[in-house]
């Protein structure tokens, strides 16, 4: 095989960006090293590489047969190879490959060459020498390189003008020589020459590359006269391209009419912009105001931007007829009216003659009219590919076909652009002749979600038969079933079309995970946005459903019912379960009678509490009953309770509220027998153990802890919590206690479920019915994210087992309650005192930042609070005024004589401070704090409301602000706010209830500059949030907020 075949082979298997790209890497030096073996007649070639970025080596391999002058095979370690050759078996040269086969002709040339009969006859000493020359060339360091500048002169004469070409040589420094003649002589008969002082030339201890050997054989062959000095080599300006040629890539420094230029030789087209527009009755063609320098009078070599161009012979001719006209005018006018085929025939020349054409848009509707591109879609394999094809004047011409012929391109080279970046921007990228896809799959997502919409204005868009992969598929559902099973639950089905389970599955899971889309195991996609098919799953992600068959508990149905009543896209599921939903909607056409023993009237919203307890209990559910302070929860509960005394009940109370519910029992069902587990540990064993002998036991939570052993054999048909929220930390041991005792039905009495947070209410609800809300990790990734629709989602799952009402709402006679909030200004002496703390606080905390620990904060805070209250409380000898007394002093002297005042402080320590300015003006009163046993609180309750002498109730937060009735008095002062809004509002509310007469004044005293100021503030706004998600239709935040963290707590302090 010839070497001229071997070199086509390559040439023609390889793309013109390889063969450029390939040179570019020999130029480089990037093949590291060349290997041949030949066997016979097959030569194996490998190459060897470094990866881009990395200290990696990947090796390219060409195998030739030479007697039968074929490829045989080849490879390579690149990706681009590897990419390729998945799915085209044709062979493919890349850039590596085709260096490997171009070195391999260069060192064969070079080897017959040797061979040659004139170097046959030099003697071994210069082969050897050559040999080294070689080694040398190929990074070998026992030679040291010489390298070649030149300079070049324009000199003008009376024949016109040419140029003096300077030679110089550099090693560490610059040296010019001084006869070209003889150094050119010397080097090729490779004789010593003195280049000058300090520098030698000896051929075997210096060499050049290749590209300055090529220039001075160019200089050696060029006939020409010398100069006297024979410094420099005179060359006619008609051979000026020739010379420009041999210094491609290279600076040169060139003096040009008397200004000296260092330029980049470039072999390549001038970047010449023209501009066409229409104005008028004429097309205007216009390009920069820098116009390109002929060097020469040939036209062939240019100096533009400081760079000297060598462009090619098509260029070159257009430029000749427009350089003059536009050099003299800027502007070439033509007449507007040439045919479109003319207008189209100027584009395609100015398309060869410049690198880019600006045109307006009346020219592009011109060319392009009549013309549309149709894109044809359709999935290969595994691969998502695009042809695009170009309808004009009735024709079908491919992408390849225009994109390959200039004038083509020219005419619709605008439009086809505009198509391929609108592909590229989707990922559809132009390779093996066709588009192809070739991002992620969420890149995918967005093509079939918006990409094909955008393409469809630009272009007429063809989707094969598989339209599946380039549309989403849709979930179609069918024969929805629903019937009740042996367990008293519901079996519901369904069925799938043309999705597997497993895919059903994964659709499920990436819904909950909030996925946009998912990919099938066939390689179509669903989108998950989409509002039909997020309306379905919604549905089932609340309920669990991950399969065609699932089992629904009846709690569910309340749910899937609100879900699918008004809903379109559930018709046939409404349908198909209509005798179901029918069976629990129903319930409330039952009649549910007041007991006859009840010893009392039920007001109308008490009516519809019983009948809520009932109708829940009747589906063995249980739920909370969240009536607002002073509505009578106890009565309704009672009432309850006496409809289904022939059941066993446990009803579990705060320690402070067991004498209340006692009373009330006496009160309200006589007819009750009750165990009081309450006393002794011995009188507390033998009720627990006689329990068949009463209807209810009570007892308190306290005690339910001790005694929780001995309830282990009982069953109870229903057991009720009051003051729920003392379970709403699931973590604690009465959480953990209450769930243990053995019911069947559960109901929760409880004004705040929710004080903190949701989590709070998580807690609550899996008490009631375990699981309802799934598990904690599942409850909050489902709603604890600022995800507004979840949140009514969540709404609509509790609706049915929560009851809430307002006072205001249900009890139109009850007065009203006056909140007043009111800004106490500390004297100055307290306030200075405040803010030396505060800053003290504040100094400890900044230079301890992620130091804290909990209780070190809550001690700052109390403390700062306490200064707030009253500095006596930390400071003993601070004998200074007191702001909030002062205040509270003058709200008792005005109200004392027409109202009963009841006092709120979370300090038992001043509450003892106030006590003593009472007895101090003499004001009879009567105190309650966390020591006062629950029988004494009755007393005193009882005391204060039937003793008109008795004008104030002094009563810590904690222990009195719960299960109190004072509906005697009608003025409350909170003497000191704290962050949770719902202990202020049921403390409040022990006045405010059925039963009062007058309107309630109820005083926030804030002191003002303070963190109370701040306190306050989070209260309300905390307040605003709970509601939201108990009471409003329209929920805008659900960052209900947490216990105080050690954050929270830094704010409230630093803020």
């Amino acid at each position: 095989m010839k070497l001229s075949k071997f070199e086509e082979f390559i040439i023609n298997n390889s793309s013109k960006y390889n063969i450029e790209k390939g040179k570019e890497l020999l130029k480089n030096k990037e093949l590291l090293k060349l290997n041949v073996h030949k066997n016979d007649y097959i030569y194996n070639i490998y190459g060897s590489f470094k990866k881009e970025n990395s200290n990696e080596f990947f090796s390219s391999h060409l195998k030739i047969d030479t007697k039968n002058e074929k490829i045989i095979s080849c490879r390579c370690g690149c990706d681009y190879f590897l990419d390729i050759s998945k799915n085209d078996k044709n062979i493919y040269i890349c850039k590596h490959l085709y260096a490997t086969g171009f070195k391999f002709t260069e060192a064969a040339k070079a080897n017959l060459k040797k061979k040659s009969p004139e170097n046959i006859k030099k003697n071994i000493l210069n082969k050897l020498y050559y040999i080294d020359e070689i080694k040398n060339i190929n990074n070998s360091v026992e030679k040291t390189k010489l390298t070649l500048s030149i300079s070049i002169k324009e000199v003008v004469e009376t024949n016109g003008k040419n140029f003096d070409i300077s030679l110089y040589i550099n090693n560490e420094y610059s040296y010019p020589v001084l006869s070209i003649n003889e150094w050119l002589n010397s080097y090729f008969n490779k004789e010593e020459y003195i280049i000058g002082k300090g520098l030698i030339y000896t051929y075997k201890k210096y060499y050049i590359s290749k590209e300055d050997k090529e220039l001075l054989e160019y200089l050696y062959e060029y006939s020409c006269e010398f100069n006297s000095n024979k410094s420099t080599v005179r060359v006619s300006n008609k051979f000026l391209r020739r010379l420009f040629s041999k210094l491609i890539d290279r600076k040169v420094k060139l003096i040009f009419n008397s200004t000296t230029y260092l330029c980049n030789i470039k072999k390549s087209d001038l970047p010449l912009f023209f501009t066409l527009k229409q104005m008028k009755d004429k097309y205007i063609l216009t390009t920069r105001k820098n116009h390109p320098i002929p060097l020469n009078d040939r036209f062939d070599v240019f100096m533009y931007d400081k760079d000297i161009y060598i462009p090619s012979s098509e260029q070159i001719e257009i430029y000749k007829v427009l350089f003059n006209e536009l050099k003299n005018k800027n502007v070439i006018e033509i007449n507007k009216n040439i045919s479109i085929e003319e207008l189209k025939d100027l584009l395609a020349y100015l398309n060869i003659a410049g690198e880019k054409i600006n045109l307006d848009n009346n020219i592009i509707e011109i060319i392009n009219k009549n013309t549309e591109v149709i894109l044809y879609f359709k999935k290969q394999s595994d691969r998502y590919i695009c042809n695009a094809v170009l309808i004009c004047d009735h024709e079908e011409v491919d992408y390849k076909t225009v994109i390959n012929d200039r004038n083509l391109y020219e005419k619709y080279g605008k439009k086809l652009r505009i198509i391929e970046s609108e592909l590229n921007k989707n990922r559809f990228y132009y390779r093996n002749e066709t588009f192809e896809f070739l991002g992620t799959d969420d890149e995918y997502y967005d093509f079939l979600k918006y990409g094909i919409k955008k393409l469809n204005n630009i272009a007429k868009i063809n989707i094969s038969n598989n339209d599946n992969f380039f549309n989403f598929k849709k979930i179609e559902f069918s024969d929805f079933s629903l019937n009740i099973n042996r367990d008293n639950k519901y079996d519901f089905s369904f069925k799938l079309d043309k999705i597997n389970e497993y895919d059903f599955k994964n659709i499920i899971k990436e819904y909950k995970e909030s996925k946009s889309y998912i990919k099938l195991s066939d390689g179509s996609y669903i989108d998950l946005n989409n509002t039909e098919i997020s309306n379905i799953l919604d549905i089932f992600s609340i309920l669990n459903i991950e399969s065609e068959k699932s089992i629904l508990d009846i709690n569910k149905l309340y749910y899937l019912n609100e879900k699918i009543k008004d809903n379109k896209s559930f018709l046939e599921v409404r349908k198909n379960l209509e005798n179901v939903i029918k069976e629990i909607t129903d319930i409330g056409e039952l009649k549910f009678t007041i007991p006859d023993d009840l010893n009392g009237n039920l007001r109308g919203y008490q009516m519809e509490g019983y009948k809520w307890f009932k109708s829940l209990s009747y589906f063995n559910l249980g739920g909370i009953l969240a009536d607002e302070m002073g509505l009578g929860k106890t009565i309704q509960t009672i009432t309850f309770l006496l409809s289904e005394k022939l059941k066993k009940s446990l009803v579990v109370v705060p320690t402070s509220l067991i004498y209340n519910w006692i009373s009330e029992f006496n009160k309200f069902a006589p007819a009750l027998k009750i165990g009081i587990v309450y006393g002794d540990v011995k009188e507390r064993k033998k009720i627990i153990q006689d329990s068949d002998k009463y209807n209810i036991l009570i007892t308190t939570y306290g005690l339910l802890k001790n005694d929780i052993d001995d309830y282990k054999e009982i069953n109870f048909e229903y057991l009720i919590l009051d003051e729920g929220q003392n379970i709403n930390n699931y973590k604690t041991q009465t959480a953990k206690v209450v769930r243990e005792i053995n019911s069947s039905i559960r109901f929760v009495l409880t004004g705040t479920p929710i004080e903190n947070n949701l989590i709070e209410l998580w807690s609550i609800f899996d008490f009631i019915m375990p699981g309802y809300l799934y598990s904690k990790d599942e409850f909050t990734r489902k709603f604890l994210k600022d995800d507004k629709n979840m949140l009514e989602e969540l709404k609509l799952l509790i609706s049915p087992y929560i009851l809430k009402r307002n006072k205001k709402d249900v009890l139109k006679e009850l007065p009203d309650k006056i909140e007043n909030k009111v800004l106490v200004t500390l004297p100055k002496k307290q306030k200075e005192l405040y803010d030396s703390l505060l800053l003290e606080i504040k100094n400890k905390i900044n230079n301890e930042r992620g130091k804290e620990n909990t209780i070190e904060l809550f001690s700052y805070l109390m403390k700062l609070r306490q200064m707030c209250l009253d500095p006596s409380l930390i400071l003993e000898s601070y004998s200074g005024n007191n702001g909030k007394l002062n205040v509270t002093e003058e709200i008792i002297e005005k109200n004392i004589n027409e109202h009963k005042i009841v006092i709120f402080s979370q300090f038992t320590s001043m509450l003892k401070r106030i006590e003593e300015k009472i007895k101090y003006k003499n004001i009879n009163y009567v105190y309650l704090d966390g020591s006062t046993s629950a029988k004494k609180r009755i007393e005193l309750v009882e005391q204060f409301n039937n003793d008109e002498n008795i004008r104030i109730f002094l009563i810590s937060l904690k222990a009195g602000g719960t299960g109190l009735n004072l509906t005697s008095s009608d003025t409350v002062i909170h003497f000191d706010p704290w962050y949770n809004p719902g202990v202020h509002d049921q403390a409040s509310d022990r006045a405010h209830r059925i039963g009062q007469k007058r309107v309630v004044n109820i005083y926030k005293l804030i002191a003002k500059d303070t963190i109370e100021e701040t306190i306050y503030l989070m209260q309300e706004y905390k307040k605003n949030l709970i509601n939201e998600v108990l009471e409003n239709d329209d929920i805008t935040d659900n960052d209900v907020l947490n216990r105080l963290s050690n954050e929270q707590i830094i704010n409230i302090i630093l803020r």
